[in-house]
């Protein structure tokens, strides 16, 4: 009797998954996060691939990091609090890393170069931290509904370029208001 009831119970399951268009694979016949109610401007449309986001932050610094992360976020359709957020923390690492550099210069640390560029390293990472944990479900809505990351590439190098020419500018400033007195 028990093997006559497991075999209606999987023919019930059978059915139940012929009704509602599940394959026996595993996989749905038809796609589950395509948009049936509400707007087309529901979904996000493209995004960086969050995980390429640290390499533009190791190389380029807080401020290109800062402006990717953001752009990204916009794409995503975050949350404004939560990009304002990610925001202040870009600039309060910045003010932090400027910082430092002075109290270097002054000699109020003992700290020689390499240190405070694994210092500044370490507050990149923390950063990406931040970004990749805000951007991690909206990033997965992206990729099971089907969107493909927008390479990273082009304008990769070029915030690299303009964020470091901006944090190098930042630097010279604050080294020659130490070498003067100013500070």
């Amino acid at each position: 009797m028990d093997a006559l009831k497991e075999y209606w119970i999987f023919e019930s399951a059978l059915l139940v998954c012929f009704f509602v268009g599940i394959d026996l694979g595993g996989k749905m016949k038809e796609n589950l996060f395509k948009a049936s109610l509400g707007s087309k401007g529901d979904a996000p449309l493209k995004s960086y691939d969050i995980g390429k986001l640290l390499l533009v932050g190791f190389f380029g610094g807080l401020v290109s990091m800062g402006i990717i992360g953001t752009i990204n976020g916009r794409w995503l359709k975050l949350d404004r609090k939560v990009l304002i957020g990610l925001g202040a923390l870009a600039l309060i690492l910045l003010g932090l890393k400027l910082t430092l550099l002075a109290m270097m210069g002054m000699g109020m640390l003992g700290w020689d170069y390499r240190t405070y560029r694994m210092v500044s390293k370490i507050g990149y990472v923390g950063l990406f931290i931040a970004y990749y944990f805000a951007f991690k479900k909206p990033f997965s809505l992206f990729v099971y509904a089907g969107g493909i990351p927008t390479p990273l590439l082009k304008p990769g190098l070029l915030w690299i370029f303009i964020g470091g020419l901006i944090e190098f500018l930042m630097v010279y400033a604050v080294s020659v208001a130490v070498d003067y007195d100013i500070l």
